[in-house]
Formats: structure tokens, sequence, C-alpha cells
């Protein structure tokens, strides 16, 4: 069985609310729905793609003890990830709050990153020395500083270089979320670093911040150019961009659905498929088309979550709330 070992997945609750039909959504307000329920986000999506193409999962993070911490690590262990390499704490865990209705497709409205949540540089790097080796180290969100700005002084070079010693494939989705730009200097480190960087796996907004805005084709050659083996953009219902080795210039593939309701976690459904079907055959093409129609069948139903014996998906109403 092929193992992966997912760093920094920012595993948290996603707190849907389900707003009742004469409700509207307000941004950065809390609004009481008719229900609420809870489901694993961030790395957990790609976690369960890699579990479901029957490869073994080690997750690095950090998750604390309160009630969101709790239902973290036990839907996680529920789930068949590997959690001896998580650092349990006291404290507040992260959380994020967002909504589900039929008139959108939803939007993140409250988001919580705790103070003691967040670790030290000497932290992460202690964390990543201790993971196992494995057949791919999946980088999921690169941006430290995301949940912690002092973390722009973490060193990009020697982290890299750690996970290249332990995976044969060193794997990097940078999903960078805040509105604005990163630190400069943690920018300019990662473009220096990608060339320890097998397959990037990135959206456009992240490659506008480690490039600029370009076009598809244009952002791939670039990427591809400062060091990168293989690059796979993502474009949304436009499907996804990818050159590099194995490529014969820049392919596109096309989405598999058209207009899903609620796309939320398949940008990491596509990247966890992808990272297994091209371990399975060493063919980046086939292995895009491969992802992008499992994302289609992850976004089949109205909601675009997992079907009801998904272990991402929570299987009973939450009553913390």
């Amino acid at each position: 069985m092929p193992e992966a070992v997912i760093v920094n997945p920012f595993m948290h609750p996603d707190v849907i609310v389900h707003l009742r039909d004469d409700q509207e959504i307000v941004e950065n307000r809390v609004t009481v729905g008719e229900n609420h329920d809870m489901r694993l986000g961030a790395g957990a999506y790609t976690a369960s793609a890699l579990k479901r193409q029957a490869w073994g999962v080690n997750i690095v993070d950090a998750i604390g003890d309160d009630i969101f911490g709790e239902y973290t690590f036990r839907e996680s262990l529920a789930a068949g990830f590997g959690m001896d390499h998580v650092v349990r704490y006291q404290g507040s865990h992260m959380f994020l709050l967002s909504v589900a209705d039929q008139k959108s497709r939803g939007g993140t409205m409250v988001s919580s990153c705790p103070p003691e949540w967040q670790r030290s540089a000497a932290e992460i790097e202690s964390s990543i020395s201790a993971a196992p080796a494995a057949d791919a180290f999946y980088i999921w969100s690169w941006f430290w500083s995301y949940a912690n700005k002092n973390l722009c002084d973490l060193s990009t070079t020697h982290v890299l270089a750690e996970m290249r010693s332990k995976a044969r494939l060193v794997v990097l989705d940078p999903n960078w979320k805040p509105p604005g730009r990163p630190p400069t200097k943690e920018v300019h480190e990662l473009v220096q670093s990608l060339s320890s960087v097998d397959i990037l796996k990135l959206n456009r907004r992240d490659a506008a911040v480690l490039i600029g805005e370009k076009d598809a084709e244009e952002s791939v050659k670039e990427l591809h150019g400062l060091g990168a083996s293989i690059v796979v953009l993502t474009l949304g219902e436009q499907g996804c961009a990818l050159g590099g080795e194995g490529i014969s210039g820049v392919e596109f593939v096309p989405s598999a659905t058209n207009s899903p309701k609620h796309t939320t976690g398949a940008g990491d459904v596509f990247g966890g498929s992808f990272i297994a079907r091209y371990e399975k055959h060493g063919d980046p093409l086939r292995a895009a088309e491969e992802a992008t129609h499992l994302v289609g069948e992850f976004l089949t139903n109205e909601t675009g979550q997992r079907p009801d014996d998904d272990p991402v998906l929570l299987r009973e109403r939450s009553t913390a709330l």
C-alpha cells in the first residue's frame, strides 16, 4: 500500500449553517439557521481522496482539546488517518463557520485561528523531522503565516530538503486563503525552492501570488521553468491546465461537471486523486483526466458533499452548538 504524509493540513471542523428559505447570507455575521452540521474540512478532503485510492495516510498537525479539537481528532481516526504524528495541546482548536442554502454556492462567514493553535517555526520543523518516510509528502497550504504571521521566519529551503530526503514525491498545494498577499520573503523563498517540488498543484490565485497575473498557459510554463517538475493549475469550472515532465507543451483537461451548486473540497479531492493515479501509472495527463472524473463524482449530489458513508462527512447532527 502506498503511503502519504500530509503536512500542515489545517484540519478542523467546517460548521455548516443551513439557512431557512427566508434568510440571506450576511458577510461576517453569524446567522442562526434551521440546523447545523459539522464535518471535517481542509486537508481531510485530500486525505480522504487518497484513502479511497487505497493509500495509507499519516497526518502532521496540531489539534487542541476543546470541542472542535476533539471532534477533529475523533473523526480523523474514524476516517482511518494515521494520527501518531499529531500534537495535542491544551486550548482552543481552529474552526470554520460557513453557510449552505439553495440560493447560492455558500460562503465563509467566520473562522477562528486561536493563539493556542499557533506553533513556532522550530515546532513545525521538529514535527516534519519526526514524520515517517513515505511515497509522497503532500504539503497542504504552504503559507504558514495564514495561521501565524510569526512563521515567516520558517526556512523553506530546509523544510523542503527534509521532505525530499523522506519521500519519492514532494507535492505542494499552496492554498493561500486570506485576502491580500503573504509576506514577500515567504513568497520569494518558496519560488526559489520550487526545484525541490515534484508536483505543484495550485489554483489561479496561488499562481498570481507566486508569479503575478498571467493566463493559464503562461502560468504553467513559467512555474515549470522555475523548477517544479509537473505543474497542475486548477481552473474551477474550466477544468485544469498542466505541463512539465511527461507532457507535451501545456495540456487542458475540461471539467467533468457543469455549474455545481457547491464546490467546497473539489480542489483538495482533485489533488489527492491526481497523486494516487499518477503514482499508479506515471502518466500525468491521464492522472489529471482520471482525477477530474473523480471530482465530478464528488460533486454529483446537490450540495457537493460526499455520500453518507464517507468518513469525512459527519454521521450525526452536532449538538455542541
